[in-house]
């Protein structure tokens, strides 16, 4: 009975987190933090021809991500859609943290991803939406781990 109690609880926290995103001032982020032993993380993430680095203050780095086109089994429809952000890159010994915000697929008219918030300021957990943040999610993590997939290819 323990297992099966054990079993559900751990069943239930796993259907009401939604990875790496979070609300911050209202708006839907996405947050991870990457160990490595790379120095060059900025130089390896404009690597990728859709980010670029438009600014930088000190161990801070920030970017835009644009017309980046990618797709999940099952993901809602606009998600077909080219995708546009932007990014922040925080340096610190041995691992970054990288801030994705202002998430906007755009079409004639652009769907911005504050629809996966509800009313009472929290991420919606309807299966659409854990659905599509989850595609996103694992997607982010793909695209900026570039300095590991870089490190392999020299």
């Amino acid at each position: 009975m323990k297992k099966v109690l054990l079993l559900l609880l751990f069943s239930v926290n796993c259907l009401a987190q939604v990875n790496n995103f979070v609300l911050k001032n209202d708006d839907v982020v996405w947050e991870n933090v990457f160990i490595t032993d790379q120095k060059n993380i900025p130089e390896l993430i404009t690597q990728h021809p859709k980010l670029k680095i438009v600014s930088s203050t000190g161990a801070v780095y920030k970017g835009r991500g644009f017309e980046i086109k990618h797709t999940c089994q099952d993901s809602p429809s606009y998600m077909t859609n080219e995708l546009n952000f932007d990014f922040e890159i925080e340096l610190a010994e041995g691992k970054y943290r990288v801030t994705v915000y202002n998430i906007q697929y755009t079409e004639r008219e652009k769907v911005n991803i504050k629809h996966y918030t509800s009313e009472r300021k929290t991420l919606k957990s309807d299966k659409e939406t854990i659905t599509a943040l989850n595609c996103l999610d694992s997607y982010f993590n793909k695209l900026f781990t570039l300095a590991t997939l870089y490190k392999n290819k020299l």
